[in-house]
């Protein structure tokens, strides 16, 4: 049985919907709420049966860390770059300490290299784009400095928020924290907006 709950203050209403139902409710406290079957269904958009599992994640042996080629490397990697967020000088000198210090070739020939490995890593990619744009509107009068940024060419680097959110559901790690159910929720008689799953778009692929 899908749970629904509904908590009521004098200007509040929120319908929450867990599992596979979506419901409506309008912004008055004595309507009551309308029911839509929100069956879970593939790729393909066809409904799955009741129970059916996702297919499994792509399984790796315990000791795959490519494109390292060791758990340390992966995990001195993920020090210097997710932990400590180290610049690329200090990294390029920490190797080169190492390099000195135990006379051997370090685990990366320099920041370059490290970075590189990064991003050839293959689970969850999602490559980056990029798009330029320029101010074209009003300038000041003649003989009024120009701002700089008004004549720049600004670069913006972009990863696609659609492939980042499959990943993200993808991700069995999140199975747990990421609530699948659309919801709307009113408030003084508006639709108040919150996240993902309380807008119009999570809505409207579930019930069109």
């Amino acid at each position: 049985m899908t749970a629904f709950t509904q908590r009521y203050t004098q200007s509040w209403m929120v319908s929450l919907c867990f599992t596979n139902l979506l419901y409506t409710v309008s912004s008055s406290e004595s309507s009551q709420p309308r029911a839509y079957t929100g069956t879970p269904c593939d790729v393909d958009g066809d409904d799955l049966e009741p129970g059916t599992l996702p297919p499994p994640p792509h399984d790796h042996s315990d000791d795959y860390y490519s494109p390292f080629s060791s758990q340390a490397e992966f995990e001195l990697a993920e020090l210097l770059y997710v932990e400590e967020e180290m610049s690329a000088g200090k990294i390029n000198k920490l190797l080169k300490i190492l390099s000195s210090l135990y006379s051997t070739h370090p685990p990366f020939t320099g920041h370059q290299e490290l970075y590189a490995l990064i991003d050839a890593i293959k689970q969850g990619d999602v490559p980056w784009n990029s798009f330029s744009v320029a101010y074209c509107g009003a300038r000041p009068n003649v003989g009024t400095p120009i701002p700089p940024w008004m004549e720049a060419t600004h670069e913006v680097w972009f990863r696609d928020p659609l492939q980042v959110l499959e990943n993200q559901i993808a991700n069995p790690e999140f199975r747990d924290m990421i609530d699948f159910s659309p919801k709307r929720v009113y408030h003084n008689h508006k639709c108040q907006y919150s996240d993902l799953m309380s807008g119009n778009w999570a809505w409207d692929q579930a019930v069109s």
